[in-house]
Parts: C-alpha cells; sequence; structure tokens
C-alpha cells in the first residue's frame, strides 16, 4: 500500500496485518531492552485502540491511517536492513564500520579526565548508534544531561 494512495482503499486484511505487525513490535519492546520498534509500547497501544474504531469498511481515513502506520513501520525496516543478513538486530549494536571512539588529543584528554568521556560517550550510543535516535531513549539522554548540568551549575554557583 502507497503512503498516499490513490483509489485503492484499505482491506480488512491489510489492517489484520497492520494490528498483528504492531503487536508484534509491542511484544519486542516488551522483552529487549535493544528492540528495533519504532514505537513504545505506549504508542503502539494507542494504535492499536485508534484502528479499533474502524469498521469492516476501508474508507479514505482508514486507508490513512494503515498507510500512515505502515510508513514508519518500513521507514525502520529500511534503516535496520530488516530482512538482509546484516539486519541490525538490537538498536544499540553499530551495524557501521566506524563505532563511535576518541582519538587523537581527546583520546589522551579522557585518559586525564579519569576515562569520565567514556561514561558519557556510552550513554550517548544508547540513545543514538549510526545516525539513528530513538525517541524514549533520547528523551532519557537528554533528562540525565540536563540532570547533571543542573547539579553542575549548582556546585558552581555555591
Amino acid at each position: 500500500m502507497e503512503n498516499f494512495p490513490g483509489p485503492r482503499f484499505s482491506t480488512p486484511d491489510d489492517l489484520r496485518l497492520l494490528k498483528h505487525v504492531l503487536s508484534s513490535n509491542a511484544i519486542d519492546v516488551l522483552t529487549s531492552d535493544g528492540s528495533t520498534s519504532p514505537m513504545s509500547v505506549q504508542q503502539i497501544q494507542t494504535h492499536l485502540k485508534s484502528l479499533e474504531v474502524f469498521s469492516s469498511g476501508g474508507d479514505i481515513y482508514q486507508t490513512y491511517a494503515v498507510a500512515r502506520l505502515w510508513n514508519l513501520i518500513l521507514q525502520s525496516r529500511v534503516i535496520n536492513k530488516y530482512g538482509t543478513t546484516d539486519a541490525r538486530l538490537d538498536r544499540f549494536i553499530s551495524i557501521t564500520d566506524n563505532p563511535p571512539t576518541f582519538v587523537g588529543i581527546y583520546a589522551f584528554i579522557a585518559k586525564l579526565m579519569f576515562k569520565r568521556p567514556h561514561i558519557h560517550l556510552g550513554r550517548c550510543s544508547r540513545a543514538w548508534a549510526d545516525r539513528i535516535a530513538y525517541t524514549e531513549e533520547w528523551r532519557k539522554f537528554k533528562a540525565t544531561n540536563e540532570q547533571e548540568w543542573r547539579q553542575v551549575v549548582k556546585l558552581v554557583g555555591d
């Protein structure tokens, strides 16, 4: 189904398959800390609840909703190389040849700082891998950084 389909409307099978995929993604999120699902369990539950209002006959609104959700799923599948031998099975694993590290003068500075920057880089890697940021992890990372900065400002200000 296209993202913004023409005269073709979604069918009950389209809706059923989407619900199955969303349910599968919810189980993936619930059972894996490194899930590659593009949505949180709460978002999936909201989508499934929204899809329940549609009847068995497809109209333009149902078709748009089904196509929009499939678009989100398919974007995630492309990014994670779904169905290929080198697919990303865990969001924290880099599938590129160059995961982030400190090099040159930065490596030396990191050693002087008792490798404290490595801890920050590790937290950043959980929220950001291969130029992909997962919303839930990014929000946690950002909140932690903001809290640390508030503590530093408070210490310096005293």
